[in-house]
């Protein structure tokens, strides 16, 4: 067991549910991309992308013959880890204590270690997933330009 999981699970344990047991587990894990729940989407403009049979009922061919441009990308799931960031909230904190007080303010949170930085992420997480759902949105990688005709469709 890493020293951060043990961390983790011995500093949480008093509050903890089954639910946070599972959550470190797949914080500390070695995920791919198709763990974190991704899926194959379709585009016809490549910038917003639909499931597979809604792009095919939308294609419009100017002749049985023609050939149109479809977009293939990898769907990833987001999660709160994509978005926050206790090293901004830190960050946030020192600019405003600046703009109060200013040079005074200088130090201010410098003690703070990674590893106390990484509790804190790990402890603002935790609190995200236990307290509100995960986006329902996600991001397109690998997108790439398929070639298609009426016929390839009717395969």
């Amino acid at each position: 067991m890493s020293d951060d999981l043990y961390m983790d699970a011995h500093i949480l344990s008093e509050q903890r549910t089954e639910k946070d047991d599972q959550i470190i587990i797949q914080k500390y894990s070695d995920l791919s991309d198709t763990d974190r729940g991704e899926d194959t989407v379709w585009s016809q403009d490549g910038e917003t992308f639909y499931s597979e049979q809604d792009v095919i009922e939308n294609l419009d061919f100017a002749e049985v013959d023609s050939v149109l441009v479809i977009y293939k990308g990898v769907k990833v799931h987001k999660k709160h880890d994509d978005y926050f960031s206790a090293y901004s909230i830190i960050e946030d904190a020192q600019e405003s204590a600046f703009g109060d007080v200013g040079d005074f303010a200088e130090g201010y949170l410098d003690e703070l270690s990674t590893r106390h930085i990484k509790q804190l992420q790990r402890l603002l997480i935790n609190w995200l997933d236990k307290n509100v759902s995960q986006p329902l949105f996600y991001a397109v990688k690998d997108v790439t330009p398929i070639q298609i005709t009426k016929l390839d469709i009717e395969k």
